[in-house]
């Protein structure tokens, strides 16, 4: 048996960022090498958790020990076949997002490397080197009604003029949120079906005031507005003006702002289409129905040029493998992907290593108010400065 063999795995309940209910898995190779994962079981109420954590520990250590930890996709072979087994498999999800983390970990350190570049080995990707991914930052969210967020990406490849170090647009970015919180009075107005155009200008005017006032540049930023509709299905009602409408919005907001993604804000795939194909070349469209784990729904909206990005949230995946084939798969078909953290946050900062290790484009890691967002920021900024990127 292999040194690099799985010896012992150990999972403990933990708090999440927000003080809700997380595990972490801990894994033990034969020759001693351990490392931990995190993922978030806030959904799960007592009695998931406790059937889960039971699960876990009278299966997970029979159906893996003597596995070698270096070898991620026969590892997380065995663990999908565990989640089948459970009764509840989106309850035991979490548990196997952390278990296969943590080998992803154990086994980065049993082949003597860091966890990006063990990563990568299981996620073909062709160019030299290492790449920044674009961090997104969020800058103003409204849950009340159809408006959602208001995002910012930082952006140095874009950058007109002396190029500006990843650490040193970050700090102008948290200048420029600090200056944009202090001078928002007037947030955004709006009912389940009409987005106020005045309160909207309104935060995106002062949101490119408080960039300028921090130093950053018109085109180190680009700005992502979420409005958080859904495609409608055929037999619903027609929204033939409410489309021409929302067109007509994303017209404007285009050729006034730095607009670099629009999600969610159309209901009829045919006026997205026609987005796509008039602003496509200048910004990302997404859509929450083809994003995470469902490969055929994505490439079937690539086919039919219905979305310009994929967004990839690892916490839709049991495994990491599972994940790595997706974020393959979009590379494939040339879409830029956009890694998420998610709402269920964690300190855990693998994220960063998964975006580094699939050339990810974009990475979007929340504002800087969470302990969660703060731990893959800071991670991100380390491999930045190791690779002078």
């Amino acid at each position: 048996m292999r040194v690099t063999a799985i010896h012992s795995v150990t999972f403990r309940e933990v708090f999440d960022a927000h003080g809700g209910r997380a595990i972490t898995a801990w894994v033990r190779t034969i020759a001693g090498q351990r490392a931990e994962a995190v993922a978030s079981c806030a959904e799960m109420n007592d009695k998931q958790f406790a059937e889960a954590m039971t699960f876990a520990n009278e299966k997970t250590l029979k159906a893996l020990r003597g596995l070698d930890a270096v070898e991620q996709a026969d590892v997380d072979r065995k663990i999908n076949l565990l989640c089948e087994q459970f009764d509840d498999q989106d309850s035991w999800a979490p548990f196997a997002r952390a278990l296969s983390m943590a080998v992803a970990r154990v086994g980065a350190s049993a082949s003597g490397r860091e966890l990006y570049e063990h990563l990568r080995e299981f996620a073909p990707f062709s160019g030299p080197g290492w790449a920044m991914p674009v961090p997104i930052i969020l800058v103003h969210t409204d849950d009340t009604g159809a408006f959602r967020s208001v995002r910012m990406a930082i952006n140095p490849r874009a950058s007109r003029g002396p190029r500006r170090s990843i650490r040193t647009l970050l700090n102008l970015a948290r200048k420029t949120l600090a200056a944009f919180t202090a001078s928002a009075n007037a947030p955004l107005q709006n009912s389940d079906e009409v987005i106020t155009v005045d309160g909207l200008n309104n935060t995106l005017t002062q949101l490119l005031q408080s960039t300028h006032a921090a130093g950053l540049r018109r085109n180190d930023v680009r700005i992502g507005i979420d409005f958080g509709r859904t495609l409608q299905q055929e037999q619903e009602a027609d929204t033939s003006d409410d489309e021409a409408g929302m067109l007509h919005l994303c017209h404007m907001l285009i050729r006034r702002y730095p607009i670099g993604m629009v999600e969610n804000s159309f209901r009829d795939e045919q006026t997205l289409v026609r987005a796509q194909g008039t602003y496509g070349d200048q910004v990302l469209f997404l859509r929450n129905d083809v994003a995470n784990r469902d490969a055929g729904a994505l490439t079937e909206a690539v086919t039919n040029h219905a979305v310009g990005a994929a967004a990839i949230d690892l916490w839709h995946f049991r495994t990491i493998g599972d994940a790595l084939a997706y974020a393959v798969k979009a590379r494939g078909m040339n879409v830029p992907r956009i890694l998420r953290t998610s709402a269920k946050e964690t300190l855990d900062d693998f994220l960063i290593d998964f975006a580094f290790a699939t050339g990810a484009e974009y990475v979007e890691l929340g504002g800087f108010g969470s302990g969660g967002h703060v731990a893959k920021y800071n991670r991100l900024l380390e491999l930045a400065n190791r690779h002078e990127l």
